[in-house]
């Protein structure tokens, strides 16, 4: 978990270095792909009683709000065109 959690910032960080929308949408939905697989994660370990109800269901719906977030801002990108 944590290292999917910390994946998520380091490639929306990378995203805003790269210099064109393509580059920077691979880096997007890379961060996308990390906060996915952190959800499952927590599901996971909600299935398995790794950790207190409460607190994952927390980690969940932060999860949710960054996954939107994501997903707006590649949405934003991909209505932009794209240069070479």
């Amino acid at each position: 978990m944590k290292r999917s959690d910390l994946s998520i910032p380091s490639n929306k960080a990378k995203a805003y270095e790269r210099k064109t929308i393509s580059e920077h949408l691979r880096f997007l939905s890379i961060a996308y792909g990390s906060v996915c697989e952190l959800e499952r994660r927590i599901l996971s370990s909600e299935y398995a009683g790794d950790l207190n109800i409460d607190r994952l269901s927390n980690f969940r719906k932060k999860a949710g709000e960054v996954e939107k977030m994501l997903q707006a801002q590649i949405k934003s990108l991909e209505k932009k065109p794209l240069k070479a």
